[in-house]
């Protein structure tokens, strides 16, 4: 004889954590539940120091993301009501909104495109010294960290019509990002990056990576590596530990933009704004980092501020520093909390604003994200500013003649 037990708990295994968070930046809060399914959520908000609440429509998932946010908002509580058939739990947290406290990073040409697609955090890597990695539109700024080897400065870029530096890491050296819910979504996400290896297919070595090993439990998160001997990309989502790899080979000095998506159907790993490899989610089991099931201090792991044990977000080494360390120079590297799209993507690999045409009626609409509408008469030009022309803008053609259109990003 044998013995069925069915449970009805619900058990609140990381709440939701208060943030600081500089003006204009991302801002989101997590909650993990676990127990008797379905749990479903509701997130609220107040505005009078818990005064009263009001839920937040459309806000019934894990994660509640805010967008630039403001001053006036500091202060403002947020709570998420999680729920099952048998049970109800109530977690809440606070947002505190600071002004910016960093230099400003030039976001002109590539940056611009890059900011017009509304990354989470962007770091353009072109100090010239100091420890700081400054985030350019969040909050989540890294540190330059040079362990036993060095950090290159001011090294010249790989990204087209760009003059801005990049930065090179040797023998160790990383660039290191406290855990963040806004780098670790639990829906679509996106990452990229430029490289240009030193140093191909002599062992693993890691490019960047948001992971950690929770033991005795199973890692969760995500690393990007070079593979030994082959010198190809793989991506490794945790803890299915699947590869995802791109057929290209790289090769010593060569540049190479690398991006990873998750629409949350299918993984996908391009480079040089080529689709090199994709594989469905559902076939490869991905926890983010952060988003795991043990309880704070197993395995002497630190707690978090909010609850969760989430490892760094690291450029140029694995998390957990197994592996070997990037060699070579990284500039530009982003994270998106959505699925970028190919177009995007090609987009950013070229260094140009992406310019769209559609019928309209008897007329056009030509959008664009960033950047000064130029038109000619000839393809090939002169082409000169479109006055006061502004996305989405619907030029008269009817009975025209032919009218070519570009975009300049200064």
């Amino acid at each position: 004889a044998v013995t069925l037990t069915v449970l009805t708990n619900l058990n609140i295994v990381s709440p939701p954590g208060s943030i600081t968070r500089n003006v204009g930046s991302h801002a989101a809060f997590h909650v993990t539940a676990n127990g008797a399914v379905p749990i479903t959520y509701q997130w609220s908000i107040s505005t009078n120091e818990g005064g009263t609440f009001t839920s937040v429509v459309d806000a019934t998932n894990e994660s509640l993301w805010l967008t630039n946010v403001q001053l006036s908002q500091s202060g403002y509580q947020y709570a998420v009501l999680v729920s099952n058939a048998f049970a109800i739990s109530s977690q809440s947290a606070s947002l505190t909104v600071q002004p910016r406290t960093d230099p400003a990073v030039p976001l002109t040409g590539y940056g611009a495109i890059v900011v017009a697609d509304n990354p989470v955090a962007y770091w353009r890597l072109d100090e010239t010294s100091g420890a700081l990695a400054e985030d350019a539109v969040g909050t989540f700024d890294g540190t330059y960290t040079a362990n036993a080897g060095t950090i290159g400065y001011g090294a010249p870029t790989g990204i087209p019509h760009s003059t801005d530096a990049a930065v090179t890491l040797t023998n160790g050296a990383t660039i290191q990002v406290p855990w963040a819910p806004e780098l670790n979504p639990d829906t679509a996400w996106s990452v990229e990056t430029w490289i240009q290896p030193s140093v191909v297919g002599d062992e693993y070595r890691v490019v960047l990576s948001s992971e950690y090993n929770y033991y005795p439990y199973e890692y969760n998160g995500w690393y990007i590596y070079l593979q030994q001997t082959t010198g190809t990309l793989a991506f490794v989502p945790q803890p299915g530990n699947g590869f995802i790899v791109a057929p290209t080979v790289l090769v010593v000095s060569n540049w190479y933009h690398v991006v990873v998506s998750d629409d949350t159907t299918n993984f996908y790993l391009y480079v040089n704004g080529q689709l090199g490899s994709s594989f469905p989610v559902a076939l490869d089991q991905f926890i983010p980092d952060g988003d795991g099931i043990n309880p704070d201090g197993v395995g002497g792991l630190p707690s978090g501020d909010n609850g969760d044990d989430g490892g760094n977000f690291v450029i140029g080494q694995r998390t957990d520093a197994a592996f070997g360390t990037f060699e070579g120079t990284v500039d530009d590297t982003a994270v998106y909390q959505y699925a970028l799209s190919p177009q995007q993507v090609a987009s950013h690999y070229a260094d140009a604003a992406l310019l769209t045409i559609a019928k309209s009626g008897a007329n056009v609409t030509l959008t664009w994200p960033v950047g000064v509408l130029q038109s000619s008469t000839n393809v090939s030009g002169i082409y000169t500013d479109v006055p006061s022309a502004t996305s989405p803008y619907s030029p008269i053609t009817s009975g025209e003649p032919a009218i070519f259109y570009r975009v300049y990003v200064p």
